[in-house]
């Protein structure tokens, strides 16, 4: 997974929370831990903090590195 976006007419639909979980699915299959990364003081990045990414690294000019282990 590259990006994913959602419209701001279509946000708060819970659509950009059902991409990332079924991108997270098909990542599980094949690996044990993802990683992304996202500006943190994005909305972004508060999604995916609230879908249980975490152990934001900084990455430096505003961006962190997520990470999500397999349940």
């Amino acid at each position: 997974m590259f990006a994913a976006f959602v419209l701001p007419e279509h946000e708060g639909k819970g659509i950009g929370t059902r991409l990332i979980q079924i991108c997270e699915r098909a990542l599980f299959e094949h690996h044990g831990v993802a990683w992304l990364e996202t500006a943190e003081g994005s909305r972004a990045a508060r999604l995916y903090r609230h879908l249980g990414w975490s152990n934001p690294t900084d990455i430096g000019n505003g961006d962190i590195r997520l990470e999500k282990k397999r349940l």
